[in-house]
């Protein structure tokens, strides 16, 4: 038998048994294991904790793992365009809170390329790396590697600091495809 509980920031214990209005637990099964949830509606800020206790020693070798999230708009929309001849590819994601464009993050494209090399890009919403204009929250740069024909991955990494001054990562997949410049 094991428990999870969370400590909120002044102390108190949510437990499964908790009721409020505030936060709700779910507990089920897959092919892995057990899964708890908890989900804490207005959370306090603060430094919370995560007490996983067993009622018994475990043998199975249980492994562990904590996923926490926040509801948020902010949002990578990869707008690379797909079709993109070989020589520099421009390689581009937009950034936004909802309808609101959001600049001063970082933004990194991890690239696959067709013989599964990988290369990484910096974006700039500067203006100056064919991003449009400066500030706007559309990011790119030109990707002067895309000599082979064939399909690219890319993985589209943004960080940064929100307006409320947490932390924030996003991570989105895209591709586009490089192709001759003679037509066959």
């Amino acid at each position: 038998q094991i428990a999870l509980t969370l400590t909120k920031p002044d102390g108190t214990t949510i437990t499964a048994t908790t009721t409020n209005g505030n936060s709700t637990f779910s507990q089920g099964t897959n092919e892995t294991g057990v899964i708890f949830s908890y989900v804490v509606t207005n959370p306090p800020v603060g430094f919370w904790t995560a007490n996983i206790q067993a009622a018994a020693n475990l043998t199975n070798n249980a492994t562990w793992s904590f996923l926490v999230m926040e509801d948020s708009a902010l949002t990578i929309l990869p707008t690379t365009a797909y079709f993109q001849l070989v020589g520099n590819a421009v390689v581009s994601a937009s950034l936004a809170n909802a309808t609101q464009a959001v600049s001063g993050a970082i933004l990194s494209a991890f690239i696959q390329r067709p013989d599964g090399t990988n290369n990484s890009l910096m974006l700039f919403d500067d203006g100056a790396h064919g991003d449009g204009a400066s500030s706007d929250g559309v990011y790119a740069n030109t990707y002067n590697l895309s000599i082979q024909s064939g399909i690219y991955s890319v993985q589209y990494l943004a960080t940064g600091t929100n307006s409320q001054g947490h932390a924030f990562a996003r991570v989105e997949g895209g591709s586009f495809q490089i192709g001759s410049q003679t037509a066959t």
